[in-house]
């Protein structure tokens, strides 16, 4: 009988040292510039727009961005605030989602055979909501940056008309800070001092603008 009682017990027991070693885990390094952040959530928005954009030359409008932009802003806001926690249920809740959206990329390719790119990007566009809600470290951050420029990439194989192309320079226009915020650090420069810089950067070139 007890023999019985404990072999019930043993995958309960599993799950809890399983959870347990899951929170004895170190915690990963957030990421606290808020610059930085607004930086790559504007490229991921801008890309999103700019393949619901695109896509308007190839098929009917899908309004992946009426729903796909609010989310991802929300899911960043939620993951700054949750940066320096663990966060493991929504890690399962984001693992599964991917699933289901991958099983779902899946049909619609057996639907649409000819033209990938589409799906492709709905996929993309997916999986970006979903990683928003868990960015606590830059390398996560650089992951959606990722996903922005593929999408702007994707949009513009879709575009046949210059549309697409303000999009394309707001993209660049966001992504030249990005960078250099990015790689400020490898300089001995440290975020806020690079801020700082990029700002006062951007004044004298627009003081300059109005004196000449």
């Amino acid at each position: 009988m007890p023999a019985t009682a404990t072999r019930k017990r043993s995958p309960q027991k599993l799950i809890r040292a399983q959870w347990q070693r899951l929170q004895d885990l170190p915690l990963p390094e957030p990421e606290d510039s808020i610059p930085l952040r607004v930086l790559v959530q504007l490229l991921v928005t801008v890309g999103i727009i700019a393949t619901d954009v695109a896509s308007l030359d190839v098929a009917n409008w899908s309004g992946l961005s009426l729903w796909a932009v609010p989310l991802s802003m929300a899911g960043a806001t939620w993951s700054y605030y949750r940066r320096r926690s663990r966060n493991v249920p929504v890690k399962f809740c984001i693992a599964i989602a991917m699933l289901v959206a991958l099983a779902a990329f899946l049909v619609q390719l057996l639907n649409t055979p000819n033209d990938t790119r589409l799906a492709l990007a709905e996929l993309l566009i997916q999986l970006q909501v979903f990683h928003s809600f868990d960015l606590p470290r830059r390398k996560d951050l650089g992951y959606s940056m990722m996903i922005g420029l593929i999408l702007i990439g994707v949009g513009g194989t879709l575009s046949q008309t210059l549309v697409f192309a303000p999009l394309l320079l707001m993209f660049l226009a966001i992504a030249s800070p990005h960078s250099f915020l990015t790689t400020a650090p490898a300089w001995g420069c440290s975020l806020p001092a690079a801020f700082a810089a990029l700002e006062l950067t951007f004044r004298s070139s627009g003081s300059a603008y109005f004196c000449w």
